[in-house]
């Protein structure tokens, strides 16, 4: 699943989870968990100076079957730049892998692909104009700019 919001949801054996990640008012990204029991729950706070929403999805990396979770894959726009956070489901903190590209006023989807199981994320630039980037096994890698 994407969204553009952070909210994602995803299936674990024997219990299903929705997860939302929101931009709280001082920059810092709000993780909660919505349990089958109907209560939302602040998991986790992390990142800083956050100044657009989050994109977030569940991808493959670290899931055996299509039953175990894979890692939550999160981008989202910084100054400018774009920072790429991801959660595996065992060790349950966030982690900031990279931060790359220029000109990002927001991330506005993002994919696993099958195409080499990439990660595609797709920009908004601060001219309003889009662009593609995409993260293999070597790291983030900037694409096309889409015409207007």
């Amino acid at each position: 699943m994407q969204s553009r919001n952070g909210v994602t949801g995803e299936l674990e054996e024997g219990q299903g989870e929705l997860h939302f990640v929101g931009v709280g008012a001082y920059g810092q990204m709000l993780h909660y968990v919505l349990s089958q029991g109907g209560a939302w729950t602040l998991a986790a706070t992390f990142g800083s100076g956050v100044n657009s929403g989050p994109c977030m999805i569940e991808g493959a990396f670290a899931a055996t079957d299509e039953l175990t979770p894979g890692n939550l894959e999160l981008c989202v726009a910084k100054n400018g730049a774009i920072e790429h956070w991801w959660r595996n489901h065992t060790y349950k903190s966030w982690n900031r892998s990279a931060t790359f590209g220029s000109d990002a006023l927001c991330v506005v989807g993002m994919v696993q692909g099958s195409f080499g199981f990439n990660l595609e994320l797709l920009v908004e630039r601060t001219d309003l104009r889009y662009q593609h980037y995409w993260r293999d096994g070597a790291g983030w890698h900037q694409g096309v700019v889409l015409p207007p």
